[in-house]
């Protein structure tokens, strides 16, 4: 904030003038700040709901749960998401197996590119392994959540919220493109 206030006023000579652009710059940062952390709590609320924390609770912290895709895209610009898309290291036949021993429906739904969808009170959960960039005909496995939000089409897709630490993974900056 210092640092803001002497490149202010380095840059404007008339006292008027640097007031009002210290306050442009502290009504910014005021509006700016609040609005990220309002809509990453909206991620936190969801990533504790009862759907989530079940899906977490049964696959537990080495699953690496990931909230990806649209549903963060909406959820960060103030819309509701539509779908509930998850990312997850296990293997697509490992978060079957899990899943279905401990009773839900599982169904492949793109199981060439690793990716299930868990019924959940009726509720469709998309859950796909993470991805090795390259061409969509050809799936490897990722194990790490940055290197499959790579190979996402824009910036603003490769953006995760990491159910386990709480926290936006968004190494691309996608949160600035929105």
């Amino acid at each position: 904030e210092s640092s803001n206030r002497a490149f202010l006023a380095t840059r404007f000579e008339d006292p008027i003038e640097r007031k009002c652009a210290t306050l442009l710059a502290e009504l910014y940062l005021f509006l700016l700040t609040p609005y990220s952390t309002c809509m990453t709590s909206e991620l936190e609320v969801l990533s504790s709901s009862e759907p989530i924390y079940g899906l977490l609770q049964i696959l537990g912290q080495d699953a690496q749960l990931h909230i990806v895709g649209g549903t963060v895209r909406e959820l960060l610009v103030g819309k509701v998401a539509g779908d509930l898309d998850l990312a997850s290291v296990f293997s697509p036949e490992k978060t079957k197996e899990i899943l279905e021993q401990s009773g839900y429906r599982v169904v492949e739904t793109g199981l060439e590119h690793g990716t299930l969808t868990v019924v959940v009170d009726g509720n469709n959960i998309e859950i796909t392994t993470f991805r090795v960039p390259g061409p969509r005909n050809i799936s490897k496995y990722s194990k790490t959540i940055e290197e499959d939000l790579s190979g996402r089409d824009f910036t603003i897709n490769a953006i995760a919220f990491d159910i386990n630490s709480r926290k936006l993974v968004d190494p691309f900056n996608g949160f600035d493109d929105l």
